[in-house]
């Protein structure tokens, strides 16, 4: 019998509250990664509050609705490259596009989205090549 995957009662009640908290977390652990400081991290009531005010939610890059299920906070120029921790350099995506996007600045997103709408394919290939490629690098290294 297949394990039933066990959900949080707080992302079913108030998802904003349930990403917030989450986010703040990631969020706090980057700004250590890449020695930013700490006070550049919104508070989880300052998270909230501005995901609240995206309502409904609608992706920065691509400008269709998204499912909160789905919502991932992307860095338009990331923190690797310089970027701040602080929301306005934050967007709301998909899972997907945030992974594709991967160290890409905003621009630079934009410039491969319309280069590839002339292809055939539209770069689903790239993209799941990319998508597949942020996948292993990401992994914890034993």
């Amino acid at each position: 019998m297949p394990k039933k995957k066990s959900t949080n009662p707080l992302k079913k009640t108030n998802w904003c509250n349930w990403k917030a908290t989450q986010v703040r977390s990631s969020w706090r652990e980057r700004a250590k990664k890449y020695g930013l400081p700490l006070d550049e991290v919104p508070t989880r009531a300052e998270i909230q509050e501005w995901l609240e005010a995206n309502q409904p939610v609608k992706c920065y890059i691509t400008g269709s609705f998204i499912s909160s299920e789905i919502v991932e906070l992307d860095h338009k120029h990331p923190l690797s490259r310089g970027g701040s921790l602080k929301l306005p350099n934050v967007g709301i995506t998909s899972r997907w596009y945030n992974n594709i996007k991967g160290q890409l600045s905003e621009q630079e997103f934009r410039q491969l989205l319309k280069l590839v709408s002339k292809w055939e394919d539209k770069g689903d290939m790239l993209f799941r090549r990319l998508s597949a490629s942020n996948h292993m690098y990401s992994r914890k290294r034993k």
